[in-house]
Protein backbone atom coordinates (compact mmCIF):
# COMPACT_ATOMS: atom_id res chain seq x y z
CA UNK A 1 0.00 0.00 0.00
CA UNK A 2 1.44 3.46 -1.06
CA UNK A 3 1.63 5.78 2.15
CA UNK A 4 1.56 9.58 0.86
CA UNK A 5 2.96 12.19 3.69
CA UNK A 6 0.63 14.74 4.80
CA UNK A 7 3.21 17.59 4.25
CA UNK A 8 3.32 16.53 1.16
CA UNK A 9 -0.15 17.05 0.01
CA UNK A 10 -0.10 20.38 1.62
CA UNK A 11 2.68 21.05 -0.30
CA UNK A 12 0.88 20.50 -3.61
CA UNK A 13 -1.92 22.53 -2.20
CA UNK A 14 0.46 25.32 -1.16
CA UNK A 15 2.10 24.78 -5.14
CA UNK A 16 -1.71 24.92 -6.62
CA UNK A 17 -3.04 27.79 -4.48
CA UNK A 18 0.06 30.04 -6.02
CA UNK A 19 -0.60 28.93 -9.47
CA UNK A 20 -4.20 30.10 -8.81
CA UNK A 21 -2.97 33.33 -7.37
CA UNK A 22 -0.79 34.04 -10.44
CA UNK A 23 -3.28 33.31 -13.02
CA UNK A 24 -6.16 35.50 -11.11
CA UNK A 25 -3.36 38.28 -11.08
CA UNK A 26 -3.10 37.79 -14.95
CA UNK A 27 -6.81 37.63 -15.54
CA UNK A 28 -7.21 41.06 -13.14
CA UNK A 29 -4.36 43.03 -14.46
CA UNK A 30 -6.07 42.37 -18.03
CA UNK A 31 -9.61 42.67 -17.23
CA UNK A 32 -10.30 44.32 -13.70
CA UNK A 33 -11.82 47.76 -15.63
CA UNK A 34 -14.27 45.05 -17.21
CA UNK A 35 -15.78 42.81 -15.15
CA UNK A 36 -16.60 43.30 -11.66
CA UNK A 37 -15.79 40.98 -9.11
CA UNK A 38 -11.98 40.03 -9.42
CA UNK A 39 -10.31 42.22 -7.01
CA UNK A 40 -12.36 39.60 -4.57
CA UNK A 41 -11.34 36.28 -6.45
CA UNK A 42 -7.85 37.87 -6.43
CA UNK A 43 -7.97 38.71 -2.80
CA UNK A 44 -9.57 35.35 -2.30
CA UNK A 45 -6.53 33.32 -3.66
CA UNK A 46 -4.20 35.71 -1.68
CA UNK A 47 -5.60 34.94 1.71
CA UNK A 48 -6.15 31.02 0.46
CA UNK A 49 -2.16 30.83 -0.41
CA UNK A 50 -0.72 32.55 2.97
CA UNK A 51 -3.41 30.19 4.78
CA UNK A 52 -1.37 27.14 2.92
CA UNK A 53 1.90 28.25 3.88
CA UNK A 54 1.25 28.76 7.57
CA UNK A 55 -0.20 25.29 7.25
CA UNK A 56 3.37 24.33 5.94
CA UNK A 57 4.83 26.19 8.85
CA UNK A 58 2.82 24.40 11.46
CA UNK A 59 6.16 22.95 13.41
CA UNK A 60 8.09 26.16 12.50
CA UNK A 61 5.77 28.22 14.62
CA UNK A 62 3.52 27.84 17.92
CA UNK A 63 0.75 25.74 16.70
CA UNK A 64 -2.06 28.53 17.89
CA UNK A 65 -0.50 31.08 15.46
CA UNK A 66 -0.53 28.56 12.58
CA UNK A 67 -4.13 27.33 13.49
CA UNK A 68 -5.74 30.18 14.01
CA UNK A 69 -4.58 32.72 11.09
CA UNK A 70 -4.56 30.01 8.72
CA UNK A 71 -8.11 29.20 9.27
CA UNK A 72 -8.96 32.70 9.41
CA UNK A 73 -7.45 32.99 6.01
CA UNK A 74 -8.96 30.03 4.59
CA UNK A 75 -11.99 31.83 5.64
CA UNK A 76 -11.93 34.87 5.02
CA UNK A 77 -10.57 33.81 1.00
CA UNK A 78 -14.17 31.91 1.11
CA UNK A 79 -15.99 34.74 1.98
CA UNK A 80 -14.62 37.35 -0.13
CA UNK A 81 -14.89 34.36 -3.53
CA UNK A 82 -18.70 34.85 -2.52
CA UNK A 83 -19.17 38.17 -2.54
CA UNK A 84 -16.70 38.13 -5.98
CA UNK A 85 -18.96 35.73 -7.66
CA UNK A 86 -21.77 38.02 -6.53
CA UNK A 87 -20.17 41.13 -8.20
CA UNK A 88 -19.35 38.79 -10.98
CA UNK A 89 -22.72 37.50 -12.00
CA UNK A 90 -24.46 40.85 -10.73
CA UNK A 91 -26.67 38.93 -7.94
CA UNK A 92 -27.05 40.34 -4.63
CA UNK A 93 -28.17 37.65 -2.17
Amino acid sequence: MISIDIRTLFLEQTISFFLYLLVIAVLWLQYHRRFSGLSFWLANFTLQALGAVLMLLRGAMPPWVSIIFSNAFFLGGVILLYVGLEFFFDERS
